[in-house]
């Protein structure tokens, strides 16, 4: 028996004069229990999903922040115009963060099964541990001729694809 879905709107982000901020991503954990957003104002909110009520506010980033549960929800991973950050979803607490030049970490991907993350960093794509944002692996990817630079994650295993000098690469 299929439950009928239900909206829940948010409009806890304000920004420094007390205006709704833009939210940038929403996000259900994998237990539907709780709501992650991210917005403009460089906050991410984790919610209640049942109550609406407010858990705690993650200060992630200066400007802009994106948010996404990893690790099936253990931990949450927020990316902005300056960091990268992962937290421990129960407490809130920050357990690594990694610094770049302006709106570096705007985009970033997780892979299938939530451990690894693949984020670009002054022309690399980075793969980290998202635990403990540990370097595993790196590759060059010169995007200095204004080539936009992507990847993601294979479905099927441990492979990362990216684009570079318009050539799908497998890594």
């Amino acid at each position: 028996n299929a439950q009928e879905p239900t909206l829940v709107l948010q409009t806890g982000h304000l920004d420094a004069k007390e205006n709704e901020s833009s939210v940038n991503s929403i996000q259900f954990s994998p237990d539907n229990k709780f709501i992650l957003t991210g917005a403009r104002d460089g906050q991410v909110k984790l919610w209640h999903a049942e109550t609406g009520k407010l858990v705690y506010t993650l200060s992630a980033d200066n400007y802009s922040a994106n948010a996404a549960f990893a690790g099936n929800g253990e931990y949450i991973i927020t990316g902005g115009s300056s960091s990268l950050k992962g937290w421990k979803t129960v407490t809130g607490q920050l357990l690594y963060e990694i610094k770049a030049a302006d709106f570096a970490f705007m985009d970033y991907h997780l892979s299938p099964d939530g451990k690894y993350l693949a984020a670009w960093k002054d022309d690399k794509l980075l793969i980290l541990a998202v635990g403990n944002g540990k370097m595993i692996d790196s590759a060059a990817a010169d995007g200095s001729s204004g080539e936009s630079v992507m990847a993601d994650f294979a479905a099927t295993g441990p492979k990362i694809f990216f684009i570079r000098d318009n050539k799908v690469i497998e890594r």
